[in-house]
């Protein structure tokens, strides 16, 4: 899928762009050589160069100068819960991975895991995986069921990937010196977490969209509907107590 600028310069962005679909093998596209990045094999990114290619009517997605909204609800409805779902999965990994090592690391005449401030940094770690979950959970529940869930999405982003952060540097401490050796799946976990900060907005994008969101409620202006609730209405069934036949 291909963003792309249609209009003169000067028309506004939300109405400047256009959603494509280009295929890979297609004369003129060329992806550029890729280089191995920190963290997940299969997340990629690069540059991918584009010489006078050729697209028909019927490869627009939507309409011509909806390109904005297309890029903005597949980064909040798709990109954001993908990449919190990441987040808690490998927050998951880093709390089973530190809960297993310190429970068979010697430690004088027993465990890691017999010492009270190994305990008190596991309650920790256990705590912050248990709210990532709820936050995950009640972001994609409210998705799948067609609700508005921007502020919702957002905040389950931004915290799932710090609250595993800070689990991830834990696991990394209790683990001490055999957490730096190549090959040992903590590491791999760690390194991992880096790569969900900054797609489809950093923490203080996030942060800044939820005070955005707060204020506009205040105003006297009217507000805008939510990239959310405009899903909801266009793709899915009314929300409703009768049943519903399939």
């Amino acid at each position: 899928m291909v963003v792309a600028r249609t209009a003169p310069p000067g028309t506004r962005t939300s109405q400047a762009l256009t959603a494509f679909l280009v295929r890979g093998d297609q004369r003129g596209v060329t992806v550029m050589w890729h280089t191995s990045k920190l963290g997940l094999h299969g997340f990629s990114f690069g540059q991918i160069a584009f010489d006078r290619v050729r697209v028909q009517p019927s490869d627009v997605l939507g309409e011509v100068g909806q390109g904005f909204e297309v890029a903005q609800s597949s980064s909040i409805l798709y990109g954001r819960p993908n990449l919190t779902t990441l987040s808690l999965g490998l927050h998951e990994a880093a709390v089973s991975l530190t809960t297993r090592y310190v429970s068979i690391r010697p430690r004088y005449q027993g465990t890691l895991a017999d010492l009270s401030v190994i305990r008190e940094r596991l309650g920790h770690m256990s705590a912050r995986v248990i709210m990532a979950r709820i936050l995950t959970y009640h972001a994609v529940d409210l998705l799948d069921r067609g609700l508005p869930c921007d502020d919702e999405l957002i905040a389950a982003k931004a915290l799932g990937h710090d609250l595993a952060s800070e689990t991830g540097n834990d696991a990394m401490q209790l683990h001490a010196a055999n957490g730096l050796q190549e090959g040992i799946a903590i590491q791999r976990i760690w390194r991992d977490m880096q790569t969900t900060y900054a797609p489809a907005g950093t923490g203080e994008v996030q942060r800044r969209r939820l005070a955005e969101n707060l204020l506009q409620q205040e105003s006297e202006h009217k507000a805008v509907t939510p990239w959310s609730d405009r899903h909801a209405r266009t793709r899915w069934p009314p929300v409703t107590d009768q049943p519903v036949s399939v």
